[in-house]
């Protein structure tokens, strides 16, 4: 039921993410605060049923005794039992609420590196995609304009041809340094 549960809970934030277009590491903060807060309700839960369990055993145990007559041995029980679970309710509530808010907080320190290593990812692209588009844009630029030239001869032709064989060298060396470089990332 865990696993049904935070399927249902990430359907839910997916579509949620859909129509408010809401950044993915918010989703991921949600999605990590909701697995804390499921697996601490089990850990309460199980901790709040023993505690339970004990503390009503031990009033029965002493409620045997022939001290009090068997009608208000119960009533004492009774009451015993709605006592603890309003107040296990409470703390419980009370500590999965602190749960939620630490655990939401701890997802965003979490994934800070994560985000951090994306934008520097974003940035380098972006310098690589202009600094891979220029001689690119060179060369072309150089080819269509003589192209055009309609009183091209064979020396200019050559010159033009070597310009744009420097060009294709500088892309292809930096091609290699961008292949080097992200073998080190």
């Amino acid at each position: 039921t865990m696993e049904k549960s935070y399927k249902q809970f990430v359907a839910l934030v997916t579509k949620w993410k859909a129509k408010f277009k809401a950044d993915e590491f918010l989703i991921a903060r949600l999605k990590l605060t909701f697995f804390y807060t499921l697996t601490t309700m089990i850990i309460l839960g199980m901790a709040s049923f023993l505690l339970y369990n004990v503390l009503v055993s031990n009033v029965r145990e002493s409620l045997k005794e022939d001290f009090v007559s068997p009608a208000i041995s119960q009533r004492i029980l009774d009451r015993t039992q709605d006592n603890l679970q309003n107040r296990l309710l409470v703390a419980d509530s009370t500590i999965l609420f602190f749960v939620i808010l630490v655990g939401f907080f701890l997802t965003q320190e979490t994934l800070r590196p994560i985000r951090d290593n994306i934008k520097k990812q974003k940035q380098f692209i972006a310098d690589a995609s202009h600094e891979l588009r220029t001689p690119v844009a060179i060369v072309i630029s150089g080819l269509e304009v003589s192209l055009r030239n309609k009183n091209l001869d064979v020396a200019t032709a050559k010159d033009i041809l070597q310009k744009s064989l420097e060009e294709m060298r500088e892309f292809s060396s930096l091609s290699n340094h961008l292949l080097d470089i992200s073998k080190y990332d």
